[in-house]
């Protein structure tokens, strides 16, 4: 039977001629862009392997004319805008269809439909024609050498001096498979229309071409229609497209294709897309296809099964499954599939029916069958957060579905899932130490350990927000806050440290707002703990001087020694500073070392003492008089004092 097959697929797809063997079909269709700008594309399908690649033109002359006259109007060169491998049949479905690969062309312009020239009420059409068609189709004459006419209509922009808007319908997608002999085969050939109109389908004849043939295969000026049918071979015609029982039929309203085809072979066929608005038809568009009808290998559907964790027995359909979910890891389901066909590929999909799954459903996709009757293991996997109860279960479809030739069969199973998942917890937090109100002083320390109360594996984060007594946010690394952002999945430890300055936060009292944050499911839960702290100003203490003896008149005589202890003292936190200034009889200032005496400076924020130490010189008959001057200077936060006490000496 292979054999025949591959035969056959040689004979189908050999060459004829350079410009002979490459159209595989295609057909137009419109889009309104709006004041009267249309885009008008060509779909081409052209034969990858077999085609000539020099018969892919680089333009296509599309040609408009007038329905009721057939007066040409408009006629303009179209560039070929893309081309994808588009239709790349499995190589495992059908064995020799790996030979088989078709391109798709497009050739897009845009246009300008004048209303003053397009208003006719019987409507326009446009067309393309060129030779010629692959050379060994099955069901029409001397194929090699016949052309192809693709055509499309379209109504008037204007009717009765008001704008008609109109996109034509739009194919979706050629299919990718190919038909089983004395198998029921089913294509969907139906169409979109962006305006809601109503759609109806038939078969119709592949169209010939008036002018272009195998001598002149491309013609620069388009023809007006009619446009004669192709020649169909004997035994066939417009209702006998395809042979088989039944041959081949389109659904009107449905646009899918059936057919069960008795012969093999390579047969080109015509559906009509008819669209019409207030019961009234106002265009239609066409496409060409052909298909490759073969005798494809026996294929059967495979086998789901789903076996229940609590109990030794498979689910049925609309069954119910119970299981214990895991919050933090995917909560999968295995499923059990068998085939009898060996080496074929199955897919696993799951759909959700009622319910929006909170991340995609994942898992194992994809087996090959090795022996007969082996049983493929596969599974697929809900987001762990997402839990079902028995009142709400999930409804799910499983499908598993083989490549086999020429449609892939599948075998489908809708069971409920209860999920229960573990009750989520969101993290808690604890300030230590707890008071939710502070007063410091300027210069004063603050220090506030936080941490959060949840040690599962869920995301969590520590922060901290500040805001002023108005409830504006303030800068924390701004106004000294310091307080290191902490983010992971276990429990969380971060110190706020604060030293006060000496000039206070403005808009006081400040709100500290600790947060801890966790992640579930893609929601954010938070818990907070707000404090108010308030910065005082310290109040300030003058400084004391003390000196001993605490004479404020002392008489020496020359060559005596003179000792005074100088003392300063003031609240921690002060900068004090001790000195002497000393001065004589006249006011004049005395250095220290001319005159002799010694009295260390002396500065600091504790108590400072200093001795004055000095041994009076030798003097003349006349007494000399001086002023030790003891000066003690604090400050604090840009506050300051000065005391001083003064000694007068009379040196004899």
């Amino acid at each position: 039977m292979k054999r025949g097959i591959l035969l056959l697929l040689a004979f189908v797809l050999s060459t004829v001629s350079t410009h002979a063997t490459h159209i595989v079909g295609g057909g137009f269709n419109m889009v309104y862009k709006g004041n009267y700008n249309y885009t008008i594309r060509l779909t081409l399908y052209f034969d990858s392997i077999n085609g000539s690649q020099g018969a892919i033109d680089q333009d296509a002359t599309f040609t408009i004319f007038r329905q009721s006259d057939n007066l040409r109007l408009n006629q303009v060169d179209v560039p070929l805008k893309s081309r994808n491998e588009t239709i790349a049949y499995d190589a495992n479905d059908c064995g020799s269809a790996a030979n088989i690969k078709t391109a798709l062309l497009i050739y897009e312009t845009e246009i300008f439909l004048s209303p003053s020239e397009f208003n006719h009420p019987q409507g326009y059409y446009v067309m393309w024609e060129r030779c010629c068609r692959n050379g060994t189709i099955t069901n029409i004459v001397s194929p090699g050498g016949t052309g192809q006419t693709f055509v499309m209509t379209f109504p008037p922009v204007v009717k009765n001096n008001i704008p008609f808007e109109n996109s034509s319908p739009v194919f979706k997608p050629a299919p990718n498979n190919l038909f089983c002999i004395n198998l029921l085969n089913k294509v969907n050939f139906s169409a979109t229309d962006a305006d809601g109109d109503s759609l109806v389908y038939d078969l119709v004849n592949p169209l010939n071409s008036i002018t272009a043939d195998s001598i002149v295969p491309r013609i620069q000026v388009g023809t007006p229609g009619p446009y004669p049918s192709i020649n169909w071979r004997s035994g066939y015609s417009i209702n006998n497209q395809i042979p088989g029982n039944p041959g081949l039929t389109v659904n009107s309203k449905t646009g899918i294709l059936n057919v069960f085809p008795n012969m093999i072979g390579l047969f080109v066929f015509s559906v009509r897309c008819s669209e019409f608005r207030n019961g009234v038809k106002i265009g239609e568009i066409r496409r060409e296809f052909q298909q490759l009808v073969i005798d494809c290998p026996p294929n059967t559907a495979p086998k789901v099964f789903v076996r229940d964790p609590n109990k030794p027995l498979n689910i049925g359909k609309n069954d119910t499954l119970f299981i214990n979910g895991d919050a933090l890891n995917s909560n999968c389901i295995q499923i059990k599939i068998t085939d009898l066909q060996v080496g074929q590929t199955i897919r696993l999909s799951a759909n959700p029916l009622n319910f929006i799954p909170a991340g995609p459903i994942l898992g194992d996709t994809i087996k090959q069958v090795v022996n007969p009757n082996d049983t493929v293991r596969l599974s697929f996997c809900l987001i762990g957060c997402q839990g079902s109860t028995k009142e709400n279960p999930f409804k799910i479809r499983v499908i598993a579905r083989d490549n086999g030739c020429s449609e892939a069969l599948a075998d489908t199973l809708e069971m409920y899932l209860v999920v229960s998942i573990p009750p989520f917890i969101p993290a808690g937090l604890q300030l230590i130490p707890s008071d939710s109100t502070y007063q410091i002083n300027s210069l004063d320390s603050l220090k506030i350990l936080a941490k959060t109360l949840v040690s599962t594996g869920y995301p969590n984060t520590l922060r901290l927000e500040a805001f002023d007594s108005k409830n504006k946010p303030i800068n924390l690394a701004g106004n000294g806050f310091i307080f290191p952002f902490r983010s992971g999945t276990g429990i969380l430890n971060s110190r706020f440290e604060f030293k006060a300055k000496c000039d206070s936060i403005t808009n006081q009292p400040v709100v500290l707002n600790f947060v801890s944050s966790s992640t579930y499911c893609n929601k954010v839960f938070t818990s907070s703990r707000k404090v108010k702290l308030e910065v005082k100003p310290t109040p300030f203490f003058p400084p004391e001087l003390l000196l001993f003896p605490p004479d404020s008149i002392i008489t020496v005589k020359s060559l005596d020694s003179l000792k005074i202890l100088a003392r300063s003292g003031s609240k921690p936190n002060n900068t004090n500073f001790l000195d002497l200034e000393v001065k004589d009889e006249n006011g004049e200032e005395v250095n220290l070392l001319t005159l002799g005496a010694k009295f260390p400076i002396v500065s600091g924020t504790q108590v400072l003492s200093s001795l004055f130490e000095w041994k009076t010189p030798c003097i003349g008959q006349k007494s000399k008089f001086y002023t030790l001057n003891f000066i003690s200077k604090s400050t604090f936060c840009n506050k300051s004092s000065t005391i001083k006490k003064s000694v007068n000496v009379e040196v004899k």
